[in-house]
């Protein structure tokens, strides 16, 4: 049976995407820190003072005003590391995507050869029988039956062949969406 190949927004799911967009979200969070640090802190908070034995408790508000323009090169830094993250993460999902439609015109291949190679196998299957009937009452040859199993067994290496691509591929679909990081 043919294994479905993910659909695009299934490979979100993909944990290599989950890694890259994590990487992502690190850098949206690193690049929004740099662009705070341009506007003033405020700070709220209780105060208490004692003024001549007596003791005051009250609010307090200040703010620190940072230099214009101190951190534009940070900024910038910021910014092109998180958009070189965002196109990271895009083309890491069509690199994906691609892969997918790869595989799945690969598996759709591998599943008619292996159907076709089973044919062959059956049909030749059928022709020994038939060759052992016939040198069991004397109208083959003992060589014309070996020839008859020699096509057997190399069309049995040809479907175990096409099999084994067609599993290879099928597990490079699986391991798509399920890979272990």
């Amino acid at each position: 049976a043919a294994v479905p190949a993910p659909s695009p927004s299934a490979l979100t799911a993909s944990p290599k995407i989950k890694a890259q967009l994590a990487t992502y979200a690190t850098t949206e969070t690193l690049f929004k820190t740099e662009i705070r640090r341009q506007y003033p802190e405020l700070e709220l908070g209780p105060s208490f003072t004692r003024d001549e034995g007596e003791k005051e408790v009250g609010g307090e508000i200040g703010f620190n005003l940072p230099l214009w323009n101190r951190n534009r090169k940070a900024i910038a830094e910021a910014r092109g590391t998180r958009d070189l993250s965002r196109q990271e993460t895009i083309q890491l999902w069509k690199t994906e995507l691609f892969n997918a439609r790869q595989l799945d015109a690969s598996q759709q291949m591998a599943l008619r050869h292996c159907r076709t190679e089973l044919q062959r196998m059956e049909s030749f299957a059928a022709s020994v029988r038939t060759m052992e009937k016939l040198h069991g009452i004397g109208e083959a040859s003992l060589l014309e039956l070996a020839e008859n199993r020699h096509q057997l067994y190399e069309s049995r290496l040809a479907f175990l062949d096409n099999l084994d691509k067609l599993l290879a591929v099928q597990a490079q679909l699986r391991y798509l969406t399920h890979a272990n990081l």
